[in-house]
């Protein structure tokens, strides 16, 4: 970064503290670290690569998650045979057929208010499906996981979720010789790059409605 660029930036982020927070993109980090569930919030997994380790990601939160955990999965991407055996004893697992039914399962089990942990795997979903889909959508589900105090991750292929309190975008760069390695040495070598309110909504700003599509 030359000279006057950063004395610029200096001079954006001192007037505009909330607006470089919002454009921020944070250097990679572990995700044992700093990628986590929120309690009663929307968090987003973008994986753009579904070989970048995403699933290594959804198996360290699930194992994070208290409690009951549904897993709406929109295109058979979870093999429920890899789990662990205490986070599959705890594990409902929903294998919804594409984005709509997914949305509306994800709506249904946040609405019902006896779970703790919502994931919602769209990763693998066609991407037919999930452009366009409106904001109200998303606001829908913040809410509902707001009121039913339920930590929800939707992991996606690209940055769809604007409401989400956290982002991060997983890097990884595994190849054939990965799979003689054990989990827990590829979890620590995955890393995650936090996107600290990069196309969030505004605290104040309203959706024009909240209904699922049909």
């Amino acid at each position: 970064m030359n000279a006057q660029l950063a004395q610029l930036r200096s001079l954006v982020a001192a007037r505009f503290p909330a607006a470089m927070q919002a454009c921020f993109l944070g250097a990679s980090t572990p995700v044992n670290q700093n990628v986590g569930l929120l309690p009663g919030k929307l968090v987003e997994i973008v994986s753009p690569d579904h070989a970048a380790g995403a699933g290594l990601l959804m198996l360290h939160l699930g194992q994070q998650a208290q409690g009951s955990l549904a897993w709406v999965d929109a295109a058979d991407g979870l093999d429920l045979t890899s789990l662990p055996l205490e986070l599959r004893q705890r594990v409902l697992w929903l294998r919804a057929h594409g984005v709509k039914d997914s949305l509306k399962a994800a709506d249904m089990l946040l609405r019902d208010g006896n779970l703790q942990t919502v994931f919602l795997d769209l990763r693998l979903a066609p991407e037919r499906q999930l452009h366009g889909l409106p904001s109200s959508i998303w606001h829908r589900l913040r809410m509902l996981a707001e009121k039913a105090h339920v930590s929800v991750a939707v992991f996606t292929p690209f940055q769809m979720v604007g409401c989400a309190a956290a982002r991060w975008a997983v890097k990884g760069a595994f190849d054939l010789n990965s799979l003689q390695q054990e989990r827990d040495v590829l979890r620590n070598a995955l890393h995650a790059i936090p996107q600290r309110g990069a196309g969030l909504a505004m605290p104040d700003s309203k959706p024009e409605e909240l209904s699922l599509p049909s």
